[in-house]
């Protein structure tokens, strides 16, 4: 498990010369022109709906394939009850904290883990339809901790706000 992890962080690496995307109209006089497509511009690290879906993915298959080294069952919500609840909420915070304009891309990728890894031995297949429907709403704790990550994220910079140049 540790070694998944290290190589979806090296792989998801940022430098700080990174793209991100801003609209071309910020750089225009007020009035001027309509707002175009989005250009590239140095700073932030640009994380696009697809990896921030694919990390959320990852941990909803490891939350899966994970629970019968980890709780010793094979559903995770079969564990003690705060386990499945707080790895969907811990899990949604962080990444809605780390890239708060891709919550729903959060959702969608712990959903996606979640049910393919139904499809995995040892569960059962016949059973699969039911378990797409059950961590769908399972999923809407990652949703809700997505929420309350970039809620907490606004309400951090409010009260911090950077020293950037504006």
């Amino acid at each position: 498990m540790h070694l998944i992890f290290n190589c979806v962080a090296s792989c998801i690496r940022v430098s700080s010369d990174s793209l991100v995307w801003r609209s071309r109209r910020a750089g225009r006089p007020e009035g001027k022109g309509k707002a175009h497509a989005r250009t590239p511009e140095v700073g932030r690290p640009f994380m696009p709906r697809l990896m921030v879906a694919l990390l959320g993915f990852f941990v909803g298959l490891g939350l899966w394939v994970g629970s019968p080294l980890l709780v010793g069952k094979a559903e995770p919500w079969d564990a003690e009850w705060p386990f499945y609840a707080s790895v969907m909420l811990i899990a949604g915070a962080i990444l809605g904290a780390a890239w708060p304009k891709r919550w729903m891309s959060v959702f969608l990728g712990l959903w996606a883990g979640q049910a393919i890894a139904l499809l995995l031995p040892p569960h059962d297949r016949a059973w699969a339809l039911l378990g797409v429907f059950t961590t769908g709403f399972g999923s809407l704790l990652g949703l809700a901790g997505a929420l309350c990550g970039v809620l907490a994220r606004r309400v951090f910079q409010y009260i911090a706000p950077s020293n950037r140049e504006k």
